[in-house]
C-alpha cells in the first residue's frame, strides 16, 4: 500500500510540473511588446505628400493635414478591440504615424486639427 502511495504522490509532483511549466513559458505565438525607435524625418517624409508642416508658436513642428473638415478618430476610420483594447484603424495611407504616436490638437488659426509628433 505504501508503494502505490508513494508512486501516486510521484505521479501527482509530475503532473504538476508540467502543467506549470506548460502554461508558465511563453509560447513563440505570443505577442510582445517591441522597443521601436521612430525618427522625425519618418513622419516629415511619409506625411508631407498629405498636409504641410508648420512651426507652431507653441508646440514646434507640426502637421496640419489639406482636407478640409477632417477630424481625427472620427474620419475614414473605424474604432477595432484588440488584444491591448480599442485602437482605431485608419483608412488614410498616411494612418499609421499620427494615429498611433502623438497628439491632436484643435487650432483654430491652423485651419483646424494639427497634429504634434512624440
Amino acid at each position: 500500500m505504501y508503494k502505490l502511495h508513494a508512486a501516486l504522490k510521484l505521479t501527482l509532483k509530475v503532473l504538476v510540473i508540467l502543467l506549470v511549466t506548460t502554461f508558465a513559458v511563453p509560447s513563440s505565438n505570443e505577442v510582445k511588446a517591441q522597443d521601436v525607435n521612430v525618427n522625425f524625418d519618418a513622419f516629415y517624409n511619409d506625411l508631407s505628400p498629405y498636409g504641410r508642416w508648420v512651426d507652431h508658436e507653441r508646440f514646434g513642428q507640426v502637421w496640419v493635414y489639406n482636407e478640409p473638415g477632417f477630424s481625427p478618430y472620427y474620419t475614414n476610420g473605424r474604432w477595432d478591440y484588440s488584444d491591448y483594447g480599442w485602437t482605431w484603424v485608419s483608412d488614410y495611407a498616411w494612418g499609421w504615424a499620427p494615429f498611433h504616436y502623438g497628439r491632436w490638437e484643435n487650432d483654430p488659426a491652423y485651419g483646424g486639427w494639427l497634429w504634434i509628433p512624440g
